[in-house]
């Protein structure tokens, strides 16, 4: 029992600069993103998204980007419910309207990658992945 206990506390130790490294203890900017509607017409793809956004978190950055064989490049988008140098939301259920415009080499899929500013502590993340047909 006495080296299951050292083991137990070895692995810890261990795993513990790992955790930190990947950002298992990072606050959370965002949970429950629900693609409501997708409509792709022409080169344009309309998102609605659902998503809540917790407290103490504020937008630093917002990109949408298309993957082609296995790069990303920045993608033009605009919003239907505010100017994008403001598009952060408040705390809470919220609704992120966009059109992204898709360029004429084909894209396999997009993200939309954001950056907080959680009480000190900045977080990016993939808010959404979205694969292309």
């Amino acid at each position: 029992m006495r080296y299951a206990s050292l083991g137990f506390l070895l692995g810890l130790v261990l795993a513990y600069p790992a955790w930190i490294a990947s950002g298992v203890f990072n606050p959370i900017p965002y949970r429950e993103v629900e693609v409501v509607e997708q409509q792709k017409t022409g080169n344009k793809l309309h998102l609605v998204v659902n998503f809540i956004k917790e407290p103490d978190c504020r937008l630093q950055d917002f990109q949408v980007l298309g993957e082609r064989l296995g790069t990303f490049k920045p993608l033009k988008w605009q919003s239907s419910d505010g100017p994008q140098e403001s598009y952060d939301k408040n705390a809470g259920i919220n609704t992120m309207d966009v059109v992204i415009t898709i360029p004429e080499t084909p894209v396999t899929s997009i993200e939309i990658r954001t950056r907080h500013d959680c009480d000190g502590v900045v977080v990016e993340k993939t808010f959404l992945r979205l694969p292309l047909e």
